[in-house]
């Protein structure tokens, strides 16, 4: 909000400035009659919070190439790329990477991202997760509809614009720098938001960044994640018996049990199901943030930096589902060879092919060799086969 007395402040700080006087009733009306701003009770406020971060984006990116003010802009960047929990920093962040593509503030959002849970290794989907196996009776069943494809896309983004609409109206307004000392319900959000911003900078210059640095964000991006994952399946595996008396407890609100065991069960397959989400969201959030079909050559220079890890293989291979016009039917028996023995890992390679069988309309051939390979069973009619375009998640 900002009262008009204020406006001719800000005029007369213009003109001493630039020595450029403005009419403000001409330049009020004007953006009223835009709708940038609106009067609400005599003062004027953006219309849309967007133009707000859009504004200051464009001043403090000016601000950085004068000499004059270039020093403080930077620190006062920094500082906001140090609280990115404050959702405000967060996205005049976007904007301003947007129009500047300034390396030295993208390698400080680097430098960021890899500082976060950096007391945890990567998630290995291999011995991180044998706390989850050691849960599993046998794998779960997993069969897909023959309802339309592009039905199903229709709902998902119905399901995406809804979860959005619900992390909208429950943004941080808390300037916090990241700390390892923090809760981590904090540290989750500053991760994702480091990694959204990442995937920004990643997705909007793919032409314009040199490549060791697209593999150096990718790279930061990839282990955040998987860094994340492992942070929370630790809560899940270090408190493993307290998880499973609360989660027993909800259960019983709902359902009768004819034994313990039955209840035992019924309680380890419900962390099973959690800690399978988990894993699935993290690899979506990753490669929705940083997906690009352009980009297949930095994604194979970070599996060649860090190694053919099964995790990393993960993450590529959604990428490659999510993004990419060809489906990986290769690379997704490789990884299946790794994880065929591996419960927990196993599922969630199937959720991953599972989930892009129902959202696209592969050819039913291919369809079937994958459902054959992974064990998922597919109704899919003949008359649907073909494919077609890959449409973006989002």
């Amino acid at each position: 909000m900002i009262a008009p007395g204020d406006v001719h402040e800000v005029i007369d700080a213009y003109f001493a400035a630039y020595s450029i006087r403005l009419n403000s009733e001409f330049m009020l009306s004007a953006l009223e009659s835009a709708k940038i701003l609106w009067k609400v009770n005599g003062n004027y406020q953006f219309r849309y919070k967007y133009y707000y971060y859009y504004f200051v984006a464009r001043y403090l990116a000016d601000a950085l190439k004068d000499p004059s003010e270039s020093a403080a802009a930077r620190l006062r960047l920094t500082d906001m790329v140090d609280r990115l929990y404050y959702e405000e920093y967060a996205s005049i962040l976007l904007f301003v990477v947007y129009f500047t593509r300034d390396t030295q503030l993208i390698q400080h959002i680097v430098d960021n991202a890899n500082k976060i849970y950096r007391a945890h290794a990567p998630c290995d989907f291999e011995n991180d997760v044998d706390f989850i196996n050691r849960l599993y009776k046998e794998a779960p069943k997993m069969i897909l509809p023959s309802s339309d494809a592009q039905d199903h896309r229709r709902e998902h983004r119905q399901q995406l614009d809804e979860a959005e609409r619900l992390l909208g109206s429950t943004e941080r307004s808390e300037k916090i720098k990241y700390d390892e000392s923090l809760e981590d319900i904090i540290k989750v959000n500053v991760a994702l938001k480091t990694l959204q911003l990442m995937g920004q900078v990643l997705r909007n210059f793919p032409g314009s960044l040199r490549s060791e640095l697209k593999i150096k964000i990718t790279a930061a991006s990839y282990l955040l994640g998987l860094r994340t994952l492992n942070a929370l399946f630790g809560i899940a595996r270090d408190n493993l018996e307290a998880c499973r008396s609360y989660i027993a407890e909800i259960i019983k609100e709902y359902r009768t049990f004819d034994t313990e065991r039955e209840l035992a069960e019924t309680t380890d397959r419900a962390i099973i199901w959690l800690t399978r989400r988990a894993a699935f969201g993290m690899i979506k959030r990753v490669s929705y943030a940083v997906g690009l079909e352009i980009l297949e050559e930095t994604y194979k220079g970070v599996l060649k930096q860090e190694g053919q890890k099964t995790s990393l293989q993960m993450i590529d291979l959604s990428v490659k589902l999510d993004h990419f016009s060809a489906f990986p039917e290769s690379q997704i028996e490789e990884v299946w060879n790794k994880l065929r023995k591996n419960c927990f890992g196993g599922t969630v390679l199937r959720d991953l092919v599972a989930n892009h069988l129902y959202l696209f309309p592969e050819d039913y051939r291919v369809r079937q060799r994958v459902g054959a390979l992974l064990d998922i069973q597919t109704t899919e009619p003949k008359y649907l086969a073909g494919r077609s375009k890959k449409i973006s998640p989002r």
